[in-house]
């Protein structure tokens, strides 16, 4: 992002791979390939224009436009973003990096475009208000096993203290 105009069009020129064929002759017969293009990679997303990328496809693909030609355009979109991207940080100083890297307190006050929900209890509606699920009155096996268990619990529980209170009796 810190590269010359003049840089960026010879890293293009020299390092992207091409997507064109051999020769001249050859790419303006078979046309090129823009899925391993990397000049075409690029402009897919620096060119803001989706209409004007389809034309460039299908002109490259068909022939119609040479490697260079494709090269040509995307360092011209390459080095207007960059431009762009230096004069922006340029005028980033260090009062607004500070400013920016401040500790500030968090004040969370939730979602406010959440909506609330308040479940609500229906007359007759027996499922609902004991909070068991699916609310047609089966129950899951999930559902059915906690309440043995809970069953098994309390029949233990009413042992014990019926043996407390046999104890207590045989005491007094």
């Amino acid at each position: 992002m810190g590269d010359t105009p003049n840089q960026i069009k010879n890293k293009i020129n020299k390092y992207a791979f091409s997507g064109g064929k051999v020769s001249v002759e050859e790419h303006k017969e078979h046309g090129g390939d823009t899925t391993v293009d990397v000049s075409y990679q690029y402009l897919r997303f620096f060119l803001e224009d989706d209409d004007e990328l389809e034309r460039i496809r299908v002109a490259y693909e068909s022939g119609e436009m040479l490697t260079g030609e494709l090269k040509a355009i995307c360092i011209n979109e390459l080095q207007k973003y960059v431009a762009a991207f230096q004069e922006r940080r340029a005028k980033v100083g260090d009062d607004v990096v500070e400013l920016f890297m401040e500790r500030r307190p968090l004040k969370w006050v939730g979602n406010p475009k959440a909506p609330l929900v308040v479940p609500q209890v229906v007359e007759g509606n027996a499922d609902a208000a004991d909070g068991k699920e699916g609310g047609d009155g089966k129950l899951t096996k999930n559902q059915l096993k906690k309440l043995e268990k809970q069953k098994q619990i309390e029949a233990k529980k009413a042992q014990k203290a019926k043996e407390k209170e046999d104890q207590a009796a045989a005491a007094a």
